[in-house]
């Protein structure tokens, strides 16, 4: 019994810490095609990412 009330006490302790401010950055690059096709006897048409790229950057205050 003794185990659960300090691991309950260190549980509400740790939601109860100063909260960590955070700055998240997203940046990237979107590079994309549209291509539509017939050939007579039906049309297609297709979406191409070409080299497209995202990234996340944090920083804490």
């Amino acid at each position: 019994m003794k185990f659960a009330k300090s691991t309950l006490l260190l549980a509400v302790l740790s939601g109860l810490s100063c909260p960590a401010f955070a700055d998240v950055d997203v940046y990237g690059k979107a590079n994309v095609s549209v291509q539509s096709s017939d050939d007579g006897e039906g049309s297609f048409s297709e979406i191409k990412s070409n080299a497209s790229r995202i990234g996340f950057k944090g920083s804490e205050n």
